[in-house]
C-alpha cells in the first residue's frame, strides 16, 4: 500500500511540474523597458509564452503616446520599414 502511495505521489509531482512548465509566463509585472528588452529572447519559450508576450506588448503599445511608442519600438528592435508580421515574429518565432 505504501509503495502505491509513493508511486502515486511521484507521478502527481511529475505531472504538476510538467503542467507548470507549459504555462505561459506573466509579463504584466515587467516594466515597459524590461518587456521591450525581453523581445528577442523568446525563441526557446513555449508557444503560449510567446503569445502571452505578444498580447502584453500589443496592450502596452496601444496605450502609449506616440513618443513612448517610438522609443520602446526602437528599444525592442522594431523597424517600421518591415511589415507588421515580420516585426511581430522578430524574436519570438513559432
Amino acid at each position: 500500500m505504501k509503495a502505491i502511495s509513493t508511486a502515486t505521489l511521484s507521478i502527481a509531482l511529475i505531472l504538476a511540474g510538467s503542467s507548470a512548465a507549459l504555462a505561459a509566463r506573466d509579463f504584466s509585472a515587467l516594466t515597459n523597458e524590461e518587456l521591450a528588452l525581453s523581445r528577442g529572447s523568446l525563441n526557446n519559450e513555449s508557444a503560449e509564452t510567446r503569445e502571452a508576450f505578444r498580447n502584453e506588448w500589443k496592450k502596452r503599445i496601444s496605450t502609449m503616446s506616440a513618443e513612448d511608442r517610438a522609443r520602446f519600438e526602437k528599444l525592442a528592435g522594431i523597424d517600421r520599414s518591415k511589415s507588421s508580421e515580420e516585426n511581430e515574429n522578430s524574436g519570438c518565432s513559432n
